[in-house]
């Protein structure tokens, strides 16, 4: 048998090539060096610097310590009416009527006198400036005057409109104890005598829309109203015109008494100032206008 040179003769030798596989099992995957991730539980946080409430502990000992320590002054219904009078007397009015007074206390409120005023809800609470005179109003076509001081009740007027507000028109000085209340549904004001408790009005003011804000000024013994177009009127206690003596302008047009009619907007409040040099509304757009009355 002739035997090549070139042929091997055994087994196969190992290759040294690197295209060839390796044999074995597979090498675990390099890792990269990466910073080593804190092991066990985290430092704790240095504590932060607690702030000192000065008289803290004078503000700790003024809390209630009683189980229950709140007081709940009720009526029967929903309250729509609250005033605050001069004499330290508060009064409060219901949707089904009724009228509580309450006297204010050095430490609490105190219970007084209750009516049942009214057969509808209460639309209407007027409190004089001197707050001796209570006037209530209601949808049931009445309203009734009370004597603070005394808790009692000393008119009733039976109208022949259903009102939409109320409210005091004299001054210590004069004799009548005017009564202003607006119809709700006609663009007048019926002025009454509260005095002698006659249901017929003594003066009737006419407006150019229905009147839904009152309100009295008494150092210039002046009415203002508000109706539902948004327009401010001026009318003097004595003779029902605008009180030109105490105004610094003669025509509306001069003035701003226009702002909410060209917003567009009523008030759903009216007050003036304990010195009457300045009047607001709360309007229906969530504004707070203010003027200067003269």
């Amino acid at each position: 048998v002739q035997v090549q040179d070139d042929c091997e003769v055994g087994p196969p030798k190992p290759s040294n090539s690197e295209e060839d596989e390796d044999v074995g099992p597979p090498r675990p995957p390099m890792v990269e060096e990466e910073d080593e991730e804190d092991v066990g539980p985290p430092r704790p946080q240095p504590a932060k610097k607690r702030k000192v409430l000065d008289f803290e502990q004078v503000y700790l000992d003024a809390l209630p310590s009683a189980e229950m320590y709140e007081k709940s002054y009720m009526h029967r219904d929903n309250v729509t009416q609250v005033v605050v009078a001069k004499t330290d007397f508060f009064i409060t009015g219901s949707v089904d009527g009724h009228l509580k007074f309450w006297k204010k206390q050095s430490e609490g409120v105190e219970f007084v006198k209750h009516f049942r005023a009214h057969v509808g809800p209460v639309d209407s609470l007027a409190l004089s400036h001197d707050g001796t005179s209570l006037a209530s109003c209601s949808r049931d076509k009445s309203a009734k005057v009370f004597d603070v001081v005394n808790f009692d009740m000393v008119a009733m007027l039976r109208l022949q409109f259903v009102p939409a507000a109320c409210e005091w028109m004299y001054t210590s000085a004069q004799a009548q104890m005017k009564l202003a209340i607006a119809d709700k549904d006609e663009p007048k004001v019926h002025i009454f005598d509260a005095k002698s408790g006659k249901s017929e009005p003594i003066h009737v003011i006419k407006t150019s829309s229905p009147v839904i804000c009152l309100r009295f000024n008494p150092l210039f013994s002046t009415l203002l109203t508000v109706d539902s177009a948004g327009m401010l009127d001026y009318w003097s206690s004595q003779d029902y015109k605008l009180p030109l003596a105490h105004l610094s302008f003669k025509h509306k047009i001069d003035t701003q008494l226009y702002a909410m009619a060209k917003a567009k907007t009523t008030p759903t409040s009216l007050e003036v100032s304990e010195d009457g040099e300045q009047f607001a509304c709360y309007c229906t757009d969530r504004s707070i206008r203010i003027w200067k009355f003269r």
